[in-house]
């Protein structure tokens, strides 16, 4: 895989459409089943194996996806409470196709980046598209992840500057706005 500035070409391969779910998504479903917590509304970023709208079948979901394969797999799932985007979440235009929403999860928030100010760009769209007491859950081993050898994003200065904050139980961050 390669990112970058250019934000219109979905890229055609993938892995994650016809794998287990990871051990850090495992952990975001995990945190979210032993809270009780079963959002109105949910945004799932990176939708993978659809492994959230598994859980949580008669919520409205929205789940973007970069990835053509995890899109084309993901619309047999298509129902009136699952909405399919294949986009970039980094793309600054993201913001004017969101709704918002109870919970957004993104188990990866800047691994990959194409470059750090699309980064912070993003978690700025995202808490924006927060509704009231809405929270982002994300996993501490994604956050670290370092796709084509960038190194992580200080989660303190990138919250600074989405003016969001945030709490970790055990390996989930919790993401608010201030």
């Amino acid at each position: 895989m390669h990112y970058s500035c250019d934000f219109y070409n979905p890229i055609k391969e993938s892995v994650w459409e016809n794998r287990e779910p990871t051990d850090d998504e495992k952990r975001i479903a995990n945190y979210l089943l032993r809270n009780n917590i079963v959002p109105n509304n949910l945004l799932h970023m990176g939708i993978g194996n659809n492994l959230f709208y598994s859980l949580f079948k008669n919520i409205q979901i929205t789940g973007i996806t970069l990835s053509l394969k995890e899109y084309e797999k993901a619309l047999h799932f298509r129902d009136k409470n699952y909405k399919i985007i294949l986009f970039d979440k980094y793309n600054p235009n993201l913001f004017n196709i969101l709704d918002t929403y109870d919970y957004i999860i993104d188990n990866n928030i800047c691994s990959y980046r194409c470059c750090d100010q699309h980064a912070y760009a993003y978690l700025t769209i995202i808490v924006k598209k927060l509704k009231e007491n809405g929270k982002i859950i994300s996993e501490i081993n994604g956050w670290n992840y370092g796709f084509n050898s960038r190194p992580p994003i200080n989660l303190d200065s990138i919250c600074d500057f989405a003016e969001a904050k945030y709490k970790i139980d055990n390996q989930i961050i919790i993401i608010e706005k201030k």
